[in-house]
């Protein structure tokens, strides 16, 4: 029976629980040895042949020597080496959730290398990309210089010419000037002379008036500005108006208060006065508006007759009938207007008998009211009465404004919580929204050997771009340090050529014979307006002919009264 079943101390049976070490297991008994990282500490069985696991047994008591057979003991227990039972420990939860935090470590710190690295690859796309600019500009500059280059050499060739031609019109232009002026009698000569002078200076006046005018004009603009900026001039015109409108009021109120005052029938008398007396201010000004009329018309005639005098005696058929048309518009456009100011005087008829029939109404109420009016004692009466009732509107007015702010608060409330429904669908929807992209990432890290083996990939190309790009910066450098050499080299060559002076001197000139071809134009120009004849012919030639017509048409009705 012995000899069928093998021994458990033998140590020939492989362990079902061992996990193999990243490192080299050593046994407890080794003298001075360093254990493997990543490893624990292994177990040998009494009979050496299987290793065990480097699990602690934390919880257990020290096994008899009967059950050792049966129960694993504490590695710090101390027993009998004869007594040692062969035990398998276990790897728990807890090693397991330690692995997987390293790993989670690892995959985030890779995460943050790889995001790194991304950072970096897109600052030197950025780079290149303003690489890619400046070659750019390099090529437009290059592009420019040779424009300017072309230019310059067109205007070195063609500006000789120019300059001549201009010199020869304007020496041609002083010469027919000069010829001009010798040949003016003595008198003129001086008195042109005199003319010049007078010109210069009055340039020279109207330039230091047109400064001074300009001054006080800014002077002006800013005292405007001041004044329209103080607040106290436009808080005194409102002040003012208010007063003038107060004092009318209180005018009003003085003639209310002393026609309640007064009896009835002394209401009556003042009321029929101040109606006669408006009635006479509005007979006044209707007068004055008449007067005014008349004035008008009296005037218009007078003009025309002296507009006729004037005109003298061969213009008398046409303003006959100018009259006769002018007194046809008017009586056309009487007619035209005449329904509309009936109808307006009818109203303003219809306005005042409705005012009298106001006031004979209300004196007709006071004189009913005389017997009726109230004592003293029920006049006090009724005002305490009107001052509760006043108090009472005043204070309801306060309670319904104070619940219709609160209305409206709790209305902005309800508001709120209505959407608040809303508001919490949304987030969910953008949660979920990220928990799916989330999830869509992680499924993305988990094979963390194929993103490791693209960013490898990946790094080594955009190293390789950076490379060549660097390389081509550096020999565009040199390229624009040798064009910006070459072109200081040019520049200055031309700052000393003596060709480029010439030309300079000469676009001075130019500058300076242009200016004066202007002036001279501008004097030239006003002078020609100034003796300008032709519309003062045309006037005078188109007045003959209007005179002729006249004279034609008077001379044939003399003839047609003669026969």
């Amino acid at each position: 029976m012995s000899s069928g079943r093998p021994g458990t101390s033998s140590g020939q049976r492989p362990g079902t629980g061992q996990r193999p070490g990243t490192g080299s297991q050593q046994p407890l008994n080794a003298v001075n040895a360093r254990p493997g990282t990543g490893q624990r500490t292994a177990l040998q069985s009494s009979g050496g042949g299987r290793p065990l696991t480097s699990r602690l047994g934390t919880g257990q008591v020290p096994a008899t020597p009967g059950q050792s057979a049966g129960y694993g003991v504490s590695l710090n227990t101390e027993v009998q080496v004869t007594d040692r039972p062969v035990t398998q420990q276990v790897q728990d939860a807890s090693y397991f959730t330690g692995r997987l935090h390293q790993k989670t470590a690892e995959i985030t710190a890779e995460i943050e290398k790889i995001t790194k690295e991304i950072d970096q690859d897109a600052k030197d796309k950025s780079q290149y990309a303003q690489y890619e600019h400046l070659a750019i500009e390099v090529r437009d500059l290059e592009g420019q210089l040779a424009d300017y280059n072309l230019a310059m050499d067109k205007l070195r060739s063609a500006t000789e010419r120019t300059a001549k031609h201009f010199e020869d019109e304007i020496n041609a232009i002083h010469m027919k000037q000069q010829d001009k002026i010798n040949q003016l009698a003595p008198t003129k000569l001086e008195k042109y002379r005199a003319l010049l002078e007078e010109n210069h200076q009055g340039e020279a006046e109207l330039e230091a008036k047109s400064q001074e005018l300009d001054m006080l004009m800014q002077a002006i603009r800013a005292k405007e500005d001041d004044l329209g900026m103080d607040k106290f001039r436009d808080e005194y015109d409102q002040l003012e108006r208010q007063a003038m409108r107060l004092k009318m009021e209180c005018k009003t109120i003085q003639d209310d208060l002393k026609t309640a005052q007064m009896d009835p029938t002394e209401a009556r008398n003042m009321l029929l006065a101040r109606v006669k007396e408006d009635k006479a201010k509005m007979e006044q000004v209707e007068k004055q508006i008449a007067t005014a009329d008349d004035e008008n018309a009296l005037h218009e005639v007078k003009l025309e007759l002296e507009e006729r005098k004037n005109e003298g005696p061969d213009s008398n058929a046409s303003q006959k009938y100018d009259m006769l048309y002018q007194r046809d518009q008017e009586m056309s456009s009487f007619m035209d207007t005449f329904d509309e100011k009936k109808d307006k005087e009818l109203d303003n008829q219809r306005q005042a008998q409705a005012m009298i029939v106001r006031l004979l109404e209300h004196i007709s109420t006071g004189l009913n009211r005389q017997d009726k009016m109230p004592s003293a004692s029920k006049v006090e009466e009724m005002k305490t009465d009107l001052t509760f009732k006043e108090r009472q509107l005043e204070s309801a007015q306060t309670t319904k404004t104070r619940l219709s702010m609160e209305l409206s608060k709790r209305q902005a409330e309800l508001e709120k919580v209505n959407t608040l429904d809303a508001k919490i669908s949304v987030e969910l929807n953008s949660l979920s929204s990220k928990m799916a992209t989330m999830e869509t990432d992680m499924d993305g890290f988990q094979n963390i050997e194929a993103l490791k083996e693209t960013h490898a990939t990946t790094k080594q190309a955009l190293l390789k771009f950076k490379q060549q790009y660097i390389r081509r910066r550096d020999a565009m450098k040199s390229q624009v340090n040798l064009l910006a050499a070459q072109y200081e080299n040019l520049k200055h060559q031309l700052a000393n050529n003596d060709t480029a002076k010439t030309l300079d001197s000469l676009e001075q000139k130019l500058r300076h014979h242009e200016q004066n071809i202007y002036h001279l134009k501008e004097y030239i120009d006003t002078k020609t307006r100034e003796v300008e004849y032709d519309s003062v012919k045309q006037d005078c030639l188109k007045c003959l002919t209007e005179l002729n017509t006249i004279r034609i048409k008077a001379q044939g009705v003399v003839e047609a009264k003669g026969y």
